[in-house]
């Protein structure tokens, strides 16, 4: 289960999810003599504190209500770790701003599901893209991975985009 440590502030806890979750896979696949980089990253939604994933239909509510007509930060950590075990850390933040949303539109969004397992309770590539009134930095950082951040990790590896490792 993905929790912040007591007092650990949310681009420490960002970075270390990461962190974890490329470490683990990496472990498994080295074990098993695969050599293959590995890329795990994960995602945040800031305003004031951290809004996790909602666990619930109202925890969703009260985070949207919450980013209502306000600026918020998502930042998303990714970690990159090479056959040799050698890790790349980068992240990114990008600030977006929601519209003032209204009732109906809140309760319309709540009913497509995509609330799940999303931090902050929204997923700017799906129906929660009406929501967003304007964005300062990356867009694919806010879906779930800063692809132009991540493709230029790769290819200090040596790797191209398209190209098998």
């Amino acid at each position: 289960m993905e929790a912040p440590e007591p007092d650990e502030p949310p681009r420490s806890y960002v970075r270390r999810i990461a962190a974890e979750k490329a470490r683990g896979v990496a472990h498994r696949l080295q074990t098993g003599g695969d050599t293959r980089p590995v890329l795990a990253a994960d995602t945040i939604v800031v305003l004031g504190d951290m809004l996790g994933k909602p666990e619930s239909r109202d925890a969703a509510l009260n985070m949207l209500l919450r980013l209502s007509g306000q600026w918020h930060e998502v930042i998303t950590a990714f970690c990159l770790i090479d056959a040799r075990g050698s890790e790349q850390r980068q992240e990114v933040v990008t600030r977006v701003q929601f519209k003032q949303l209204l009732p109906r539109e809140i309760e319309a969004y709540l009913a497509l599901g995509e609330w799940r397992d999303k931090a902050g309770g929204y997923g700017i590539q799906g129906g929660a893209a009406f929501m967003v009134r304007q964005i300062g930095g990356s867009y694919t950082n806010v879906v779930g991975l800063p692809l132009c951040e991540a493709v230029e990790a790769l290819s200090r590896l040596g790797l191209t985009v398209g190209q098998r490792a």
